[in-house]
Order: structure tokens, then C-alpha cells, then sequence
């Protein structure tokens, strides 16, 4: 079983936001570029990527801190976690 995440890692990934603020920043200097091509539109999904991030790690921590039993009710395992947060 992993180690459960302190709080103040906890609070570290919730509050860390200079990456999103630049990511944001970064795309809409790119909406107003020119029309989008391949590499544009990778940037714009890795800074999409980036945004979110937080508000899935937060909820990937909170599914870990659940027990296995918890996580049954709603049809998960342990393993499946890192899986329900993924897009492929």
C-alpha cells in the first residue's frame, strides 16, 4: 500500500497555482494567434492538463483515503484509482 499524503502535501498541491496561472496565461496568448495547428493545439492540451490538475489530484487523494471497503461500495479498486483520472 502507498504511504498516505501528508497535509501539507495535501495543501502544497491545492494551493500551487503559478503553474496554472502561467499555463492560462500562455493559452489565451495563443487563442490569438494564428489558426491552430498540430503543436498549437498539443500546448492548449498540455495547459488544459495542467489547469486541471489540481482538482484531480485532490480527488484522487480523497478515493485513496478511503477503505478498500469504501471503495467497493462504489465499484473501485485501489488500482483502478490512478485509472478513473486518466484520459485514455
Amino acid at each position: 500500500m502507498n504511504a498516505p499524503i501528508s497535509s501539507q502535501e495535501i495543501r502544497f498541491l491545492l494551493t500551487d497555482t503559478d503553474t496554472v496561472r502561467q499555463g492560462a496565461g500562455l493559452a489565451s496568448d495563443a487563442r490569438r494567434a494564428a489558426p491552430p495547428s498540430a503543436l498549437l493545439r498539443t500546448a492548449q492540451n498540455v495547459l488544459t492538463w495542467l489547469k486541471e490538475w489540481p482538482s484531480r489530484r485532490a480527488a484522487m487523494t480523497e478515493l485513496s483515503m478511503l477503505t478498500d471497503r469504501e471503495l467497493a461500495d462504489i465499484g473501485l479498486t485501489r488500482q483502478e484509482i490512478p485509472q478513473v483520472f486518466s484520459r485514455h
